[in-house]
């Protein structure tokens, strides 16, 4: 998904963040286009309002719930397709609740069409965790083995195998023994990533995110998303990237940026891929 940048000041060492900074996962966000049409009407008292929501124009009801959202760092419309159906338009601080329905009717080829990309995703999801599935693995689609062995079964994805009742959760069972292997490999590259920049990370913690790929506290943690072995070594290695900015700017400012593309030229790539792959991911 494309990042939020959101502007402001750092004052002071990492221990003083006033925000844990987060790297989403694109299937949580959903997809999202920008309008690039210049505002120019000032909103209403009530549209400057922090949230609200209503009911979709007729023609984009069948996207399901619109929520209206000011940001006062927003420079144009932006509408969200979230991972639940829901739609959510960012409104400027010069725009107004009429421009933003306006612009969601504009859009309502292009709901359809990532309504429809979602439903096929989602499908994907849901398919029979068997012997022979392709999946994401170290950014190479991989076949999994599931071997009936008694009353168990064998799974192996690469070189991660574990073991699970037979009738239990094929995917959950593989999901911890991925995790178990992440705790292994991600510590170590964090601090391999860290030291030549001079940057001291408390600790390295591996989770199991359904909303994000990493994040980093304001006392210098860093949570990453087991998720991230399924991922080619440089989409990896960027978001260990991203995390490890935020020690030095805990917000996705221009400086942030520049600081990301100081230590990770590739970082748009690795962003695409993220938005391209994410879905397909356990």
């Amino acid at each position: 998904m494309p990042l939020q940048k959101d502007g402001g000041r750092r004052r002071g060492r990492s221990r003083r963040l006033q925000a844990d900074p987060q790297l989403r996962l694109p299937y949580d966000a959903g997809f999202e286009r920008p309008d690039a049409t210049p505002v120019s009407a000032p909103p209403s008292s009530r549209e400057r309002g922090r949230e609200a929501d209503a009911m979709p124009p007729a023609s984009s009801r069948e996207a399901g719930v619109l929520q209206f959202v000011v940001n006062r760092r927003a420079r144009r419309y932006v509408l969200r397709l979230r991972h639940d159906g829901s739609l959510r338009v960012t409104i400027p601080r010069s725009g107004n609740r009429r421009q933003a329905e306006e612009f969601v009717e504009r859009c309502a080829a292009w709901i359809a069409r990532q309504r429809e990309r979602h439903a096929e995703r989602a499908a994907a999801q849901r398919e029979a965790w068997t012997d022979g599935r392709l999946v994401l693995w170290r950014g190479r689609p991989t076949r999994l083995a599931v071997v009936p062995c008694g009353e168990r079964v064998r799974i192996a994805l690469g070189e991660v195998t574990a073991e699970a009742p037979a009738g239990a959760s094929v995917r959950d069972a593989l999901g911890r023994a991925c995790r178990r292997r992440a705790e292994q490999e991600l510590g170590p590259r964090v601090r391999e990533l860290a030291a030549p920049l001079a940057l001291d990370v408390a600790r390295v913690v591996v989770r199991d995110q359904r909303t994000r790929w990493g994040s980093c506290s304001r006392y210098g943690s860093i949570s990453l998303n087991w998720r991230l072995l399924q991922m080619p070594d440089e989409v990896r290695d960027y978001v260990i990237y991203h995390e490890l900015m935020h020690l030095k700017r805990a917000d996705h400012s221009r400086r942030f940026w520049r600081l990301v593309a100081g230590v990770c030229p590739w970082y748009r790539e690795a962003e695409r891929w993220l938005r391209l792959h994410g879905p397909q991911l356990l």
